[in-house]
């Protein structure tokens, strides 16, 4: 847990913002000029393109909860699934429907991370289990995980950087026990026409993600073209309206990812970097830490590298309350059937 003086610093810092009723704010932190922005329920610190998304009720006792209400909203997470842009949420079966199916992707029950007696003790908590036999409780899996924080990934890009996904990933599942693996996520940003190859991680400390990122990108070229062949291209199974409206006749004649970007043209390539973390959350550890990440140039490319950090203080507890949170919202969209 971080020391007291440096969670001090964090909420005076949202003082100066609901004090004054700014929106933005500059700070200089560790010697490293910051950009403080209010987005939303956030504090968003950035530095060059790298960015901390801070939470406004971090440490407080409803703190996941507002999270998770504010990642899993209705409108939200049926704009990611549809994946059409000026959604509005209206309560009807089948929005309903669509929910239930893709809130039930985040868990299932096999290869649970707990042990039994310890997921017992966390599922006590918020429900009554004393009559439930093991088949019936609800596990937890590694890659579950994961697609929590490819799924935050998605929305932050979404909703804060106005980017267009290509394809939600979640929406490639087909079993409800199945991983989808490959890059974990694919965006377009309209406004420079460039593709975003983009992957998460979810790790107890910060640090942990950025050296797992860092092994990830030791091999992202052959990832892309390997995304490139099972996805991008591959129109014929995967609806992807950003790709059939800009690139279908190079997809459809080239055989690789190098061939294609000749032939577009394309100059330039995104790669956002996600970490959802627990541990401490001062931004200047943070920033140290996004500088220990290569950035080099992908297929002899101008690469940007987005670096993006959402702490959320623990994450065995993250995942209990998530569970808590999902499987409540689960049981609320069931009485709609």
């Amino acid at each position: 847990m971080q020391n007291m003086s440096n969670y001090a610093i964090i909420l005076l810092r949202f003082a100066v913002f609901n004090l004054n009723r700014v929106n933005t704010a500059f700070f200089v932190v560790g010697g490293i000029d910051m950009i403080g922005e209010k987005y939303d329920e956030f504090i968003v610190y950035t530095e060059n393109d790298n960015y901390s998304f801070v939470h406004i009720n971090i440490g407080k006792t409803d703190f996941y909860e507002l999270l998770f209400k504010y990642f899993f909203s209705e409108e939200k997470l049926l704009k990611y699934v549809e994946n059409k842009e000026n959604i509005h949420f209206t309560p009807t079966k089948r929005n309903y429907s669509k929910l239930f199916k893709n809130l039930k992707k985040f868990v299932d029950e096999e290869n649970t991370v707990f042990d039994r007696d310890k997921f017992v003790l966390e599922l006590k908590k918020f429900m009554n289990v004393d009559n439930i036999n093991d088949e019936s409780l609800l596990k937890f899996r590694k890659d579950k995980v994961g697609k929590i924080g490819e799924y935050i990934f998605s929305i932050i890009l979404l909703e804060y950087f106005n980017m267009q996904c290509i394809i939600p990933k979640l929406t490639m599942i087909t079993d409800p026990n199945m991983s989808v693996f490959g890059i974990d996520t694919i965006f377009f940003n309209k406004n420079k026409k460039m593709l975003l190859f983009g992957e998460s991680k979810f790790y107890s400390k910060l640090n942990e993600g950025v050296t797992a990122l860092k092994k990830s990108l030791i091999s992202y070229e052959k990832q892309i073209e390997d995304e490139y062949y099972l996805v991008l291209s591959n129109t014929d199974n995967y609806k992807m309206p950003i790709i059939e409206n800009n690139y279908i006749e190079s997809v459809e004649e080239c055989f690789t990812f190098k061939e294609f970007i000749e032939k577009e043209n394309i100059k330039s390539l995104g790669i956002p970097l996600f970490i959802m973390h627990g541990g401490k959350f001062e931004m200047e550890e943070i920033i140290k830490e996004f500088n220990k990440i290569e950035k080099k140039s992908l297929f002899n490319l101008n690469t940007t590298y987005y670096c993006i950090s959402l702490p959320i203080l623990n994450k065995d507890k993250f995942k209990s309350e998530f569970l808590k949170y999902i499987y409540e919202r689960i049981k609320e969209y069931e009485q709609f059937k």
